[in-house]
């Protein structure tokens, strides 16, 4: 995924010499969310979308301008600067994009709750999480040719299988199974892109089928192999849900040493990604 950086900035520049507003400022909006999505440093994708979000004001391109301002939003929650998300008067104002309608409209909705519910998810309140997932349920229609529609898959499977312990247990498993052979599919064609998340949704399925002590010697690999591919790929964020939802599984068989060790990486990986609000949420989930 990150490989396809370069040529879109490469979209940006051809834009930018020919005068052509429009391709100027969707190139510079799918930059900056696969970087986001590819798991860059938070800092950088804030960088660039500061700097971008000028040039799209001065291209007078409402809708790019808008879903990358919201995109700003998600980033600078996630490195703990601002904590605003969830309040109603922020939701009322991503609620209303600048000249955004019809398909473009329907677009901005979707990414707003692909965003809040990859927020919710990692900030641990499933709840939302489950509620941001079904609105964002149609960006396999109105986001098919961009990635995101890619992590929607990933964070609504695995905040059903968050969930899936307290209630609805069935459906929410087949809820997750049904996301997984989508995935499965997906990772045919890109597994620097898909694998990693394929073994996480395994590895949580696992654990909830029969005797976690028994799930766990299964469990691991898949999540060592989620852990390794992430790495290698460079999905830094990846990487540190993988370690972290090994130390979860860890603590649930009574392993609290080896959970703690693997706590203390994923919060170290989150830092490194610049996810400073995660490492404070962790904290307050899982004090050991």
């Amino acid at each position: 995924m990150a490989s396809c950086l370069s040529n879109l900035h490469y979209s940006y520049i051809v834009g930018r010499r020919t005068g052509n507003a429009e391709p100027v400022a969707c190139a510079l909006q799918f930059m900056c969310e696969n970087e986001f999505y590819a798991g860059k440093q938070l800092s950088r994708v804030e960088s660039d979308l500061d700097e971008y979000l000028k040039v799209m004001a001065a291209c007078k391109q409402g809708p790019f301008y808008a879903s990358s301002k919201l995109l700003r939003e998600a980033v600078r929650n996630l490195k703990g600067v601002q904590e605003n998300w969830f309040d109603d008067d922020t939701q009322h104002q991503l609620d209303s994009p600048m000249n955004a309608e019809g398909d473009n409209f329907a677009t901005y909705k979707c990414e707003v709750s692909i965003h809040r519910l990859i927020l919710a998810y990692f900030l641990g309140d499933y709840e939302l999480a489950k509620e941001c997932a079904k609105k964002s349920r149609v960006a396999e229609e109105v986001l098919k040719p961009c990635f995101s529609y890619c992590a929607q898959f990933f964070f609504d499977a695995m905040t059903s299988l968050a969930l899936a312990p307290v209630s609805n247990k069935r459906k929410r498993i087949a809820h997750a199974r049904k996301i997984l052979k989508k995935l499965e599919n997906l990772n045919t064609h890109c597994p620097d892109n898909v694998e990693h998340k394929v073994c996480l949704i395994k590895a949580e399925l696992i654990l909830l089928k029969g005797d976690p002590k028994k799930g766990i010697k299964k469990a691991m690999p898949l999540f060592e192999q989620a852990c390794k591919s992430a790495t290698n790929a460079g999905f830094l964020h990846i990487k540190a849900l993988a370690l972290e939802r090994t130390s979860a599984a860890l603590l649930r068989v009574g392993d609290e040493r080896e959970a703690n060790d693997f706590l203390k990486q994923a919060k170290e990986a989150y830092a490194d990604w610049g996810a400073h609000a995660i490492v404070k949420s962790l904290d307050r989930r899982y004090s050991m």
